[in-house]
């Protein structure tokens, strides 16, 4: 006999699986599956796989591919070219440059903010954070509120 549990278990499911009763399909399962059949049929162009696009749509996009893969290899080479210059490493400089000094500021806005904090103490940071939470809350449900009247079918 063998002594592996998940074979055991695999013909214990099998015979057990075998015993049950045959399923029969619902009536509505074969209208339902054909229409599914004939509204993907009919679906738009860009819901179906690309080969089955028309031939004008598939060569348009192709083209629109091809250009965009040379946009990108013709402006690799010209970052290259420009990065040996010296001039792209400039320009990239002032960039971060500027992305730092906005870091920087934020820095300093977010420790002004821990400082009020402190400052202000937990209870009250609490009641306000409690105080935000239930104004969402009340926009929620008066949005919902709202909602349900505009597509109420009376």
């Amino acid at each position: 006999m063998e002594n592996d549990p998940i074979r055991q278990l695999e013909h214990l499911i099998q015979r057990e699986l075998k015993k049950l009763p045959e399923l029969e399909a619902p009536d509505t399962l074969i209208p339902r599956v054909m229409a599914r059949i004939e509204g993907q049929a009919h679906a738009p162009a860009w819901r179906r796989t690309w080969w089955a696009w028309p031939l004008p749509l598939k060569i348009t996009s192709a083209t629109v591919l091809f250009t965009l893969i040379a946009i990108v290899f013709y402006g690799s080479h010209w970052a290259a070219a420009q990065w040996e210059s010296r001039v792209l490493p400039q320009t990239v400089i002032r960039w971060w440059d500027a992305f730092a000094s906005a870091g920087a500021v934020l820095s300093t806005l977010g420790h002004a903010l821990l400082i009020a904090g402190r400052s202000i103490g937990q209870p009250w940071l609490l009641g306000m954070f409690a105080l935000v939470f239930l104004m969402y809350l009340t926009c929620v449900g008066v949005g919902t509120i709202c909602f349900r009247v505009a597509i109420n079918k009376r």
